[in-house]
């Protein structure tokens, strides 16, 4: 057979199956649901959040909501921290705002985005390629602490490495309402083998203090583009040609 028709069937099948099978394994976010952690409470103060940095002297609080009445989540027994117990406005204590169970399950990462040490959570993120393009995908809401009233908002900033910032808000919350759980994913690229994923609490309270932006269910993936049908039917045109055109030479050969 010749080599050259060899060498083009070859390439054409490899295309082929490149393009239509490569399915890249999801990048580690270690504890991305954060439930490796010292118990429900005020991080820095009575618990601890494992595998993430969190920013010191933060008003940021671990909720366990898989241990409480799926019709009253984040209820009035809250998490304690260093000014008492912490419990969000909801069914829990009378408020029909339909704040529900985390959709991830288990534990929720709440943090006042209005306190005067503005919170967050961060991590290094490693086994990324320099240049390609991952998405972000977590779970968010916002909602305000029980006995505060007022207009409030809520949100995260988050940002892998040194690339640009991305945002998400829930706009202007009236008082006292949940504004849902939200699945956000966020596309950032690579500049480096191992980047630091943030994300930081966003939101205003006014007269309203304090707004919590809620956070769970953290992951990564690598970004992958299928082929279209167009380029797809090029690459089996050129396989069955290539592989007609050795059948042929094959015959003339005998």
């Amino acid at each position: 057979m010749n080599t050259k028709i060899k060498k083009t069937a070859a390439i054409a099948l490899g295309a082929i199956a490149f393009g239509l099978a490569q399915q890249l394994p999801a990048q580690s976010v270690a504890n991305g649901n954060f439930s490796a952690n010292g118990g429900s409470g005020q991080i820095g103060y009575n618990t601890t959040l494992s595998s993430w940095t969190t920013v010191s002297g933060s008003y940021s609080f671990l909720f366990n909501s898989s241990t409480l009445d799926s019709a009253a989540p984040f209820n009035t027994t809250g998490a304690l921290g260093d000014s008492g117990y912490v419990t969000m406005t909801g069914p829990g204590n009378g408020t029909a705002n339909g704040l529900a169970l985390s959709p991830a399950g288990g534990w929720v990462l709440g943090v006042d985005a209005d306190y005067e040490n503005q919170g967050g959570i961060s991590q290094s993120i490693t086994g990324l390629t320099m240049g390609k393009e991952y998405a972000v995908s977590f779970y968010w809401g916002g909602v305000e602490q029980f006995g505060f009233s007022g207009v409030t908002s809520e949100g995260w900033n988050v940002s892998l490495g040194g690339g640009t910032p991305q945002s998400v808000d829930d706009g202007s919350l009236a008082s006292g309402a949940f504004s849902g759980w939200n699945l956000a994913t966020l596309d950032f690229t690579a500049n480096a083998g191992t980047e630091t994923l943030s994300f930081l609490a966003e939101g205003t309270g006014g007269s309203g203090l304090p707004p919590f932006s809620l956070l769970d269910g953290v992951s990564i993936s690598q970004v992958t583009t299928a082929p279209d049908a167009a380029s797809t039917a090029v690459l089996l045109g050129l396989a069955t040609s290539a592989m007609g055109i050795a059948a042929r030479f094959r015959r003339a050969r005998r």
